[in-house]
């Protein structure tokens, strides 16, 4: 299935029509308010990419207002989805031709750490460059769902990039590309398998008087929402449970990924599905407990805007326990 657009060799206009661009943006956005940068591959000297400008617009203070908006509008900028809270997508297309993509995120959001950090990485080093645009390509040949599928594949190159981890690339089998991410219920054998690897992980981690083993069963018997991503063959690759709370927030609890398939973008999908249905329910924020030695989870946390707060609702402080937030 064809992408927006297709891939082309670098145009060195990419970065003349990017700040062009910026110029019709500054008169809307001013200055002081608002940083502007050219990110994404057009950004890359040398790198094949979509001709579409790829474009970070920092704001500081308040939200974006509603005039903003329609000034954006009046550009030819349509709002896409909120990619995450505090992270606003907008979509230029002329002629019927996608040509910008606007991400105008909040000052304080860990995304523009990771596109300003994963563009400077490419631009800094050849060998990333070309397995990126080796994996853009093969991606975009082997494409059967459309965009999103293309995304998700690039999604585990983009993280262990800017996290500066090994690449284990998808054409070797070992990372599935298309991830469904569903509720399901939670009285299942492959429900139980990941918790059971949860408890695993627990207890190499934390002492027992801390740990809180779960069955399927016992998930089963509350309010929680359990969330399972799948690949494309149907197998479970990780779970979580969300679970309401009286006061129109949620709990986040018991997130797995299956050890195998760690590292390969598949937590970060987990997470964005059920926080985007967290929001579609009418939910103000979701917090988690989250050990202090389990790093890689806050790290992901914090990569979609997590916060550290206090303890909430039935928790208490203990020597090994963090706690986290995020407004939607």
């Amino acid at each position: 299935m064809p992408l927006t657009s297709q891939i082309v060799p670098y145009d060195p206009e990419w970065p003349v029509r990017f700040e062009r661009e910026a110029a019709r943006l500054r008169s809307i956005f001013g200055f002081g308010r608002f940083e502007i940068h050219h990110v994404g591959s057009t950004a890359v000297p040398g790198l094949a990419a979509e001709p579409e400008i790829d474009i970070l617009a920092v704001y500081h203070g308040a939200e974006i207002s509603a005039s903003t908006e329609q000034q954006l509008k009046d550009l030819g900028y349509r709002r896409g989805g909120d990619l995450t809270p505090g992270h606003h997508f907008f979509k230029r297309d002329v002629d019927g031709v996608r040509t910008h993509k606007l991400h105008v995120i909040k000052a304080s959001h860990p995304k523009i750490a990771h596109l300003l950090a994963f563009r400077d990485k490419l631009r800094a080093n050849d060998v990333l460059r070309s397995e990126y645009e080796h994996l853009k390509l093969r991606l975009e040949r082997e494409n059967i769902s459309g965009i999103r599928e293309y995304l998700d594949g690039k999604e585990p190159f983009i993280d262990a990039v800017v996290l500066g981890r090994p690449f284990e690339d998808s054409a070797k089998g070992l990372a599935p590309r298309l991830i469904c991410v569903a509720v399901e219920t939670a009285d299942q054998p492959d429900i139980d398998r990941l918790l059971a690897v949860s408890d695993a992980v627990a207890a190499r981690l934390y002492p027992g008087e801390f740990r809180r083993p779960l069955t399927g069963r016992a998930l089963a018997d509350t309010e929680a929402s359990m969330f399972v991503a799948r690949d494309a063959s149907g197998q479970a690759l990780g779970c979580a449970a969300l679970i309401d709370l009286p006061d129109g927030t949620a709990e986040l609890t018991r997130m797995i990924i299956d050890p195998q398939h760690a590292g390969q973008g598949v937590g970060r999908k987990l997470l964005l599905g059920l926080l985007q249905t967290a929001k579609e329910r009418g939910i103000r924020s979701v917090s988690l407990e989250v050990g202090i030695r389990n790093v890689e989870a806050r790290r992901l946390y914090e990569s979609v805007g997590f916060r550290d707060r206090g303890p909430f609702g039935r928790y208490e402080q203990t020597p090994i326990a963090t706690f986290m937030q995020i407004d939607l």
